[in-house]
């Protein structure tokens, strides 16, 4: 259908030259077509893949996570401990209840610390300590290691 302000310039968008999913316009005074390009592209005709990871200079990812660039958008590669598509989310890596023995856990970037109650050990709490290691019992006190505690079974 013509178009232009005498209505005598033809659809410059009827051969449909811009890239799928861009908007075609006709230039009203000179019947060239326009194209509004999608996110993720540029150019006359929306062709050209716009390398996000290079926009001013800044880096879309969060917490160092490393911009890859991808036809039409990107996607990022999160460092040990983060997660998200533009690695926004510390992962709560006690989520998966780590520590035994009633031990408390404490969330760290890309780990965690358990602190133990009195009596235990380890890097997740499971070691109940001997206190009988050091020989408390006197006169030939036989030790019985308790939890945080021990008793001595004396001879008679």
């Amino acid at each position: 259908m013509p178009k232009g302000l005498l209505c005598h310039l033809d659809d410059a968008c009827i051969s449909n030259p811009c890239h799928k999913g861009a908007l075609c316009d006709t230039n009203p005074l000179n019947g060239q077509y326009i194209c509004t390009c999608p996110q993720g592209y540029k150019g006359a005709d929306c062709t050209e893949d716009v390398d996000e990871c290079a926009l001013a200079n800044s880096n879309p990812c969060e917490h160092a996570g490393k911009c890859v660039n991808t036809v039409g958008a990107f996607h990022c590669e999160c460092l040990k401990g983060y997660t998200g598509p533009r690695c926004e989310m510390d992962i709560n890596e006690c989520h998966s209840d780590p520590c035994q023995n009633d031990a408390t856990c404490l969330d760290k970037i890309g780990g965690f610390t358990c602190l133990c109650m009195p009596g235990f050990k380890g890097v997740h709490c499971e070691l109940e300590i001997n206190e009988c290691q050091s020989n408390p019992c006197v006169n030939n006190g036989q030790c019985v290691d308790k939890v945080n505690r021990f008793q001595c079974l004396c001879p008679p």
